[in-house]
């Protein structure tokens, strides 16, 4: 299950936040500013939570059904989820298409879970949150 979106903010920000101030008087002290102390040693610090919470929100876009069939009204801009409503009917359920076309779909999902997962974990297990 994936985390919502309170969870991932706060997981973003507990990362954040487990950085010493020493750090930051550090930088000051070496004239960095503000935007540079934060794409410099912030972002740096964070990345194993930034690219977990970032692999997570897409996997949740991609996989998103309702609210894509409630706003779109053309068939080209529906999500890949709701396309796949198309194997079932009122009749009967194409079983073999709906899990050929299912097992396409989740394939890009998985090849960036595959490529990124290190990051999942290590962003996931930093954050300290209980769901």
């Amino acid at each position: 299950m994936l985390l919502p979106l309170n969870h991932l903010r706060k997981t973003l920000r507990q990362t954040f936040q487990s950085v010493p101030n020493e750090i930051y008087y550090a930088a000051k002290v070496d004239g960095a500013s503000d935007f540079r102390f934060l794409w410099e040693v912030m972002v740096p610090l964070g990345k194993s939570s930034i690219v977990a919470i970032a692999v997570l929100k897409i996997i949740g876009s991609w996989n998103s059904f309702v609210w894509p069939l409630i706003v779109t009204n053309e068939q080209s801009m529906r999500t890949l989820p709701v396309g796949l409503q198309a194997f079932t009917t009122e009749a009967r359920t194409k079983f073999q298409l709906l899990m050929a076309a299912s097992t396409i779909v989740i394939i890009p999902m998985v090849v960036i879970y595959i490529f990124l997962q290190k990051y999942i974990i290590a962003g996931i297990s930093k954050s300290g949150i209980k769901g």
